[in-house]
């Protein structure tokens, strides 16, 4: 059996659908913001969780929020 390969060009040639850029910087900024609500409470693993949520919330928000913006930009 032959393995399989990975091609270089195909994986170039590979659009990854974003979030606007306005709408990034906004998540980053807000999960910048909640970090800190998670560092005295939790230890490492509940923290890095806890963080993880939110930055599922604040992408779920923030489609919500920026109807204008549903339209994905793709990165190549």
């Amino acid at each position: 059996m032959r393995n399989p390969t990975l091609n270089v060009g195909k994986v170039k040639a590979t659009l990854i659908p974003l979030l606007p850029l306005a709408g990034q910087e906004r998540i980053v900024t807000r999960v910048e913001e909640l970090r800190f609500v998670c560092r005295p409470r939790v230890g490492l693993t509940d923290r890095q969780t806890c963080q993880a949520h939110f930055a599922a919330a604040l992408v779920e928000q923030t489609a919500v929020a920026c109807p204008d913006e549903v339209g994905l930009e793709l990165a190549a």
